[in-house]
């Protein structure tokens, strides 16, 4: 494992580990921090995240408060240059256009098939905590690993969508091949 892999294992896991018995708000305050630090690990196209220009806007589909209000305190932080922007519930037709990247809260369940597919080929990351979420044709899957949070990643489907996910997340990932 390279350093950069141990550091983000380590920093992930000191954090990760405490939603073993965490109240649902902390796991959801732990979801957004990792929200936070995906992009870092993640590549987009320039023509769809120009170099200095705009900004990075997160989106959450679905009714979940705690996470809405942990990723809402993101705004005005940084992701790869750019001003972080929080969407809550936009509508699904201009998701493609107007995300980076995409969370996908429990009360999407059911809409998950068509959400997936209005995101299809787009180079937005898409990331939930549903149970498989990753092997249903989501990008980035927030698993329980024993006691600690952990991902599965659809490696394909992301380089389908033109992005390009880093080594280091890629090592302490579980990469699916669905």
């Amino acid at each position: 494992m390279t350093p950069t892999a141990r550091a983000l294992a380590f920093c992930l896991g000191a954090c990760l580990s405490l939603a073993s018995a965490a109240p649902a708000g902390v796991e959801q305050r732990l979801q957004a921090a990792l929200v936070y630090k995906l992009p870092r690990f993640v590549e987009w196209p320039a023509r769809r995240l120009p170099p200095g220009r705009g900004p990075f806007r997160i989106c959450l589909l679905g009714q979940s408060g705690t996470l809405a209000e942990a990723l809402k305190k993101l705004r005005g932080r940084r992701a790869k240059g750019h001003p972080i922007e929080v969407l809550v519930g936009p509508a699904l037709d201009e998701m493609a256009g107007a995300c980076h990247l995409v969370f996908v809260a429990h009360s999407q369940r059911a809409r998950l098939p068509l959400i997936l597919a209005r995101l299809d080929g787009a180079p937005v990351l898409t990331v939930s905590a549903l149970k498989g979420f990753a092997g249903r044709g989501g990008m980035v899957g927030i698993v329980r690993q024993g006691k600690r949070l952990g991902f599965e990643i659809d490696l394909g489907r992301a380089r389908a969508a033109g992005l390009t996910l880093a080594a280091p997340l890629l090592q302490i990932s579980k990469v699916i091949d669905p």
